[in-house]
């Protein structure tokens, strides 16, 4: 009996000692609160360091947002507010879409950090759009046509050339095709282009970027020489190939020959042209046609051209009409600057070719500067004429250059001067303007070669311009 007392006595104080270890009342802190262990001391411990830094993290990140959210948005509208230039292409497009979705999309092509980079020099007075150019390698031209989806549209063409920050254009002065007494009749004797054309020059138009040459004549087998007119060329279509070989971008249509034959043959040349891929400027099968400028998409820059001819005293070539075809011409000039004012707010440089001035003079007048002067300021950035079938001389007006007359460059049998004129262009505008020097003789147009008959053709384009000077490479500069 005494034993078994014992036992239960032992078996009491057993499980008073277990009850005891197990109790787990931490946050007691009277004589009877159990002791926590070091290691699990040490453990609670990190724990809450670490759910306190975790919660400061996550405050700083938030605060991070907040702050990056805010600057980028103040960042979107001070961009948008200084993008004017984008605001009249959306206009002139008849976009619903606004600047500040144009600098949205613009941050989501090229990323945040670009458009802090803009902001930046904006904040610091630096703002141009040329920062674009810069930072994208696209002008605030390209970047919104991209913007619209309008690359692709007729009219923006964009030509793959090496890897350069520049441009290479290059003109000449009327073409004439015709089949009867001209060019043509001994070009057929060889049907190789380089025996009337030096493969100098050749070389030259197809290595141009872009090349505008004045196609002055009809390509048809239809249609009948306009009544009344002295002169009438036409050209059978397969002369197209003559254009693709001389390596043709371009062509100016207003000019005083195109019409020679009527309405069937300038809607057959239309026609050829669109099929070889030479697009045209200054005519069409309607005006919205005829004045629509072209465009070209070149190392992110975007070049237009626009035409227009005052050729005629007997004004034979009919201006396009609503639904009739034909030119567009400048007697009077509200058409013309409309044109030029359009298309210059959609482009970094734009090129006026005009056909004017007076038949075999050498001497531009006082209404072609009168006219110059008021296209420029319409927004054309070069004007570059023909007509005469000599050539004219050279001036600066407002700082742009006008060149009055390329005259003939593969015309007829006459010996005169001729040549290319080639621009060198940047995103700042015009960098170089050289006179490439030819002659055409014998039914023939030749690159000048020697040094002595480089410097006459030079010196004597000099003397018939104003404020320029040639240097003996064909370089022009403005003295001003």
């Amino acid at each position: 009996m005494q034993k078994k007392r014992m036992i239960s006595l032992c078996l009491v104080f057993l499980c008073i000692f277990f009850c005891g270890c197990n109790r787990t009342d931490k946050t007691s802190t009277g004589v009877n609160a159990v002791p926590e262990s070091p290691v699990e001391s040490v453990f609670m411990e990190s724990t809450a360091e670490e759910k306190e830094r975790a919660e400061q993290s996550i405050a700083e990140n938030k605060e991070t947002t907040i702050d990056r959210e805010e600057k980028r948005v103040e960042a979107l509208h001070t961009v948008a507010g200084k993008l004017t230039t984008v605001g009249d292409i959306l206009q002139i497009d008849g976009s619903d879409k606004s600047v500040v979705d144009f600098v949205e999309w613009f941050t989501a092509e090229y990323g945040e950090e670009v458009l802090f980079q803009i902001f930046e020099q904006t904040g610091k007075g630096h703002y141009s759009d040329k920062l674009f150019y810069t930072m994208t390698g696209s002008s605030v031209y390209v970047l919104t046509d991209a913007f619209l989806g309008k690359q692709d549209q007729p009219g923006n063409i964009k030509k793959e050339v090496s890897d350069s920050e520049s441009v290479n254009l290059m003109f000449a002065g009327d073409l004439c095709l015709a089949e009867d007494g001209f060019v043509l009749d001994y070009f057929d004797e060889t049907g190789v282009l380089s025996d009337y054309i030096s493969p100098v020059l050749l070389e030259k138009t197809n290595q141009a970027d872009i090349f505008l040459i004045n196609h002055e004549y009809s390509a048809s087998t239809r249609g009948e020489p306009l009544n009344g007119k002295y002169y009438t060329f036409r050209a059978k279509p397969e002369r197209i190939t003559i254009l693709e070989e001389m390596g043709t971008d371009i062509v100016s249509l207003a000019n005083n020959h195109i019409y020679d034959y009527g309405a069937e043959a300038f809607l057959d040349t239309l026609d050829i042209l669109k099929d070889a891929g030479i697009p045209y400027v200054g005519g069409g099968s309607n005006y919205e046609e005829a004045a629509k400028p072209v465009f070209f998409t070149i190392n992110g820059m975007k070049i237009g051209y626009v035409a227009a001819s005052r050729a005629e005293k007997m004004r034979f070539t009919p201006e396009a009409g609503t639904e009739s075809p034909g030119i567009v011409r400048m007697y009077d000039l509200t058409n013309i600057k409309n044109i030029i004012s359009v298309a210059s707010a959609q482009c970094d440089y734009l090129i006026a070719y005009l056909h004017w001035g007076t038949e075999d003079s050498k001497y531009f007048e006082q209404y072609q500067r009168d006219i110059a002067r008021e296209l420029f300021a319409c927004g054309a950035d070069i004007i570059i004429g023909g007509h005469p079938h000599v050539l004219q001389g050279m001036e600066y007006l407002d700082g742009k250059p006008v060149v009055y007359s390329l005259g003939d460059f593969w015309f007829n049998g006459e010996t005169k001067y001729t040549g290319l004129l080639n621009l060198q262009l940047s995103i700042d505008g015009l960098q170089q303007m050289q006179f490439i020097p030819c002659i055409q003789t014998g039914y023939k147009t030749l690159y000048l070669e020697q040094e002595e008959e480089q410097r006459k053709l030079f010196e004597y384009l000099q003397n018939l311009s104003e404020n320029i000077t040639i240097d003996r490479t064909g370089i022009i500069t403005n003295k001003e």
